[in-house]
């Protein structure tokens, strides 16, 4: 996770992206600012819908008809710019999203997991990190981004910045 304290410079960013690349291993980032060039090379890029919207320049909402049409020409657009190979986009209450270089005009959406939201804090970071343990288990993309968001709407049913217990996952995926 990138937090744009400084620590992940573009230099020290691609460093690590290209160290891991070497030893076969994904690069999951979750962003920060407009710049998704340092990311190139990463095998998934997780925005929330908003940041998505800062690095596209587009304004972007859920319920508009062109929705799909705008995600895909800013997907398109960080892909041939940034060299990025998947995008995962959060959207809140309107779900997940994924979107390949491989075939962008091929959008797979999951809606949100979540019953009740009391406090969002710590969705985004219980989304990549879920998704990133559940790639490391072998799962696939969509079933990975399933994990991900069932941990996520756990989290967003709790007051405050949350853990998932591993009973509460359990219990969810039951």
């Amino acid at each position: 996770s990138d937090y744009n304290k400084g620590v992940f410079t573009f230099d020290t960013t691609q460093l690590i992206i290209n160290i891991c690349k070497q030893y076969g291993k994904k690069v999951i980032v979750d962003p920060k600012g407009n710049d998704y060039t340092k990311y190139s090379g990463a095998t998934f890029v997780k925005p929330n819908l908003k940041e998505f919207s800062v690095a596209t320049g587009l304004d972007l909402y859920p319920t508009d008809k062109d929705f799909d049409n705008k995600i895909q020409i800013g997907a398109k657009t960080l892909f041939e710019k940034c060299n990025i190979e998947n995008l995962l986009v959060t959207m809140s209450e309107h779900g997940i999203m994924h979107i390949s270089s491989k075939s962008p005009n091929h959008i797979v959406k999951l809606p949100t997991e979540a019953k009740e939201v009391f406090d969002v804090s710590g969705a985004g970071d219980t989304t990549i990190a879920v998704f990133t343990l559940s790639l490391a288990l072998g799962l696939n993309t969509i079933e990975a981004m399933k994990m991900a968001n069932i941990a996520a709407g756990i989290v967003v049913g709790k007051v405050g910045t949350a853990c998932v217990s591993i009973n509460e996952f359990k219990k969810a995926i039951n």
